[in-house]
């Protein structure tokens, strides 16, 4: 019979120690250790770790053990962010400052996102024309390939700015 009660005291034990503050933060920096990060993400990946420990860290020592499941869960959240490399910028966001800057509206710019099929780049480009994907626009033939088939032609292009 003693060793049936150990075997339960032993099972109770192992049980309670995986609830635990420290059992539960050594499961999840265990998992996130075994998860693979881009090499560019290196540096945030240890800024994470060394935040979350300083949280949680400070959290044992306030003997706050509820908010230590939370800073989990944000860990494992940001570290499965972190699996993923950040999105190029897009060939609009690419050139819309520079576009800006020579003088093309918001509306020109937006009608050449609509001209850019997926794949395309944006290559060179001044005042006055755009290369977009293999052609080369002048600005009022994207003024007008943006024109509203309804809408009066001079009526549309007197709505754009003169170009410099």
């Amino acid at each position: 019979m003693n060793s049936k009660i150990e075997e339960l005291a032993t099972a109770c034990l192992d049980e309670l120690a995986n609830l635990t503050p420290l059992s539960l933060i050594d499961q999840a920096f265990t998992r996130i250790a075994g998860m693979r990060f881009p090499e560019q993400n290196a540096g945030a990946v240890v800024s994470l770790y060394r935040e979350t420990t300083r949280r949680i860290a400070s959290h044992l020592s306030n003997f706050d053990y509820k908010s230590i499941p939370q800073d989990l869960e944000t860990l494992a959240q940001r570290a499965r962010e972190l699996q993923h490399l950040p999105p190029k910028p897009d060939e609009i966001e690419r050139i819309e400052k520079t576009a800006r800057d020579l003088g093309w509206t918001g509306a020109e710019i937006d009608i050449v996102r609509v001209l850019l099929k997926p794949g395309e780049t944006i290559g060179k480009f001044d005042e006055r024309t755009m290369e977009i994907g293999s052609r080369t626009w002048g600005r009022y033939d994207i003024r007008e390939a943006g024109r509203p088939v309804w809408m009066d032609r001079e009526k549309y292009l007197k709505e754009f700015p003169a170009i410099r």
